[in-house]
């Protein structure tokens, strides 16, 4: 469930669902502030309600993910433009592995550096090595 709002947004948010992108779009009336997100993994999604007149209760929105493995989601902004927002929600979308894979090896590097434990014994240090 998400449950929205632009917290410098002036007049509103503008909410829709996007088939193409398989992802929600917004943005506010100033133009300053765009998000994409959505992902591949989306199976199910509730219609936004975009209205100037207070709602009478709480908007959410509801998404179903695909079951049976590790769901991908993905949210991306920019103050830029939608094409910013949609351009880096596609990188993120289509290159998660890669991603994954560099922040992995980049915590590995640091922890390498960072972390260094050693204790009397020779054969738990090496396991923490």
């Amino acid at each position: 469930m998400l449950d929205l709002m632009w917290r410098v947004g002036f007049g509103g948010q503008e909410l829709a669902w996007e088939p193409d992108e398989n992802a929600y779009e917004m943005h506010e009336p100033t133009d300053r502030f765009h998000a994409v997100f959505g992902g591949p993994d989306i199976v199910e999604h509730e219609d936004p309600i975009n209205t100037h007149v207070p709602l009478e209760s709480e908007q959410q929105l509801r998404v179903k993910l695909r079951a049976g493995h590790v769901a991908r989601f993905v949210i991306a902004g920019s103050t830029s433009s939608i094409g910013d927002a949609r351009a880096t929600n596609a990188r993120l979308r289509d290159n998660a592995s890669a991603l994954r894979s560099e922040a992995a090896r980049q915590h590995q590097e640091w922890a390498s550096h960072i972390l260094r434990i050693e204790t009397p014994d020779d054969a738990v240090n090496n396991a923490l090595a």
